[in-house]
């Protein structure tokens, strides 16, 4: 879940929902996303960073991967653009193989959302 927003001048993101973005208006929308891991996961597991569309992985966006023994300076991943319709929803979500004690540093996980048109 995400604490604040950092630049929310349309006030979209709530706190009531903190782990969502909801449209605002149908469009295509572009999302960045990153996560710097600070507890290393179990060695030889997997770490994924994927963009979900309402519950589900989005088809065809790239995701990010990384087999870890130790601390990861990030990971990244960028959508193609996705239509999404009003009250559509948008997650960056970070998959773990097994592994659920793994800790995120704040400064470095983010979340950005941009409407194309």
């Amino acid at each position: 879940a995400w604490d604040s927003a950092d630049y929310d001048d349309t006030s979209y993101w709530s706190a009531g929902d903190p782990t969502k973005f909801t449209a605002p208006a149908t469009g295509r929308y572009e999302m960045v996303g990153n996560v710097q891991i600070e507890q290393k996961a179990t060695a030889g597991e997997y770490v994924r960073l994927l963009i979900y569309k309402n519950g589900a992985a989005v088809n065809g966006t790239p995701f990010a991967y990384s087999e870890t023994t130790e601390n990861l300076d990030g990971l990244n991943v960028k959508s193609a653009p996705i239509s999404l319709a009003i009250t559509d929803y948008v997650q960056l979500v970070l998959d773990t193989q097994a592994d659920t004690s793994i800790t995120l540093k704040a400064t470095g996980t983010w979340f950005s959302i941009r409407r194309l048109k």
